[in-house]
């Protein structure tokens, strides 16, 4: 069984050389996201001011329109660019060519696949979020918060513990489509979890060794993590083609070439 020690020193032999690359990737991801943050803070400030000069509710309106826009434009892109970040770790982990713009692979890749994916996973997100909304405005016009928070510690909670099973069941889900853009989304979430069969635990302590190196990334600001960043999803590229290598595939009996008669003669 290969160790995470083992998984993360490929990984560093992978980075060899390469490492500005994959920092240029992610500096790349930044800056558009970046700049997305900049038009909507402009939007809010144009629309601040001309509320203020107007004083109509037109502009309250639009002020809060411009913003759930480009909320959700920010959330899309970050979405977007998940297959992007791990098809470069993912080529650079295979020692084949990468270049900072495979930020972009799910723009250029099945678009419309991966759109419809973040759509169903901002979707989901909504809808987990909207009894907790409910219950808060409930509790601030009754008055009642005492039931609220004690729903709340136990609704988390159980998200918690969701959240982590379907991260451990299907976090190869993006990996997949990363390598295979062309996959069925079913297909590549029972893939996932074909791979992940015996294996959750071993992905939970390879991204918990992380969490040092992440609290002092953290303490820079969030620089290091230009440099963190690349080590850790090169470590868990390498963590996918592992388990791609071990896991066969085995036909159902009947569809196996098989001299049943032979067969029960050797039992």
């Amino acid at each position: 069984m290969i160790t995470s020690a083992e998984l993360k020193l490929w990984a560093k032999r992978s980075l060899l050389g390469r490492y500005g690359t994959a920092v240029g990737g992610l500096f790349l991801g930044l800056a558009v996201i970046f700049g997305c943050v900049l038009v909507l803070y402009a939007w809010i400030f144009a629309a601040s001011f001309l509320s203020i000069v107007r004083n109509g509710p037109s502009m309250g309106i639009l002020l809060m329109t411009g913003m759930a826009i480009f909320y959700v434009m920010v959330i899309f892109l970050e979405y977007m660019m998940i297959p992007g970040l791990l098809r470069l770790h993912l080529n650079l982990s295979k020692e084949k060519q990468a270049k900072a713009t495979d930020i972009f692979f799910a723009f250029r890749n099945r678009p419309g696949k991966f759109l419809a994916i973040t759509a169903v996973l901002l979707l989901f997100v909504i809808v987990l979020m909207l009894p907790n909304m409910i219950l808060f405005l409930a509790a601030r016009i009754s008055g009642e918060s005492g039931f609220f928070v004690a729903y709340l510690c136990v609704y988390e909670l159980l998200l918690i513990v969701l959240s982590l099973y379907a991260g451990l069941t299907y976090g190869q889900f993006f990996m997949i489509l990363a390598e295979d853009p062309d996959k069925g989304l079913i297909k590549a979430l029972k893939e996932s979890k074909e791979l992940m069969m015996g294996n959750r635990w071993r992905f939970f302590c390879l991204n918990l060794s992380f969490i040092g190196w992440l609290l002092l990334a953290y303490m820079t600001f969030g620089i290091a993590l230009l440099w963190l960043l690349p080590y850790m999803l090169c470590t868990q590229a390498h963590f996918y083609l592992d388990l791609k290598a071990r896991v066969e595939v085995i036909p159902p009996f009947d569809q196996m070439d098989v001299d049943l008669e032979n067969y029960q003669e050797i039992l």
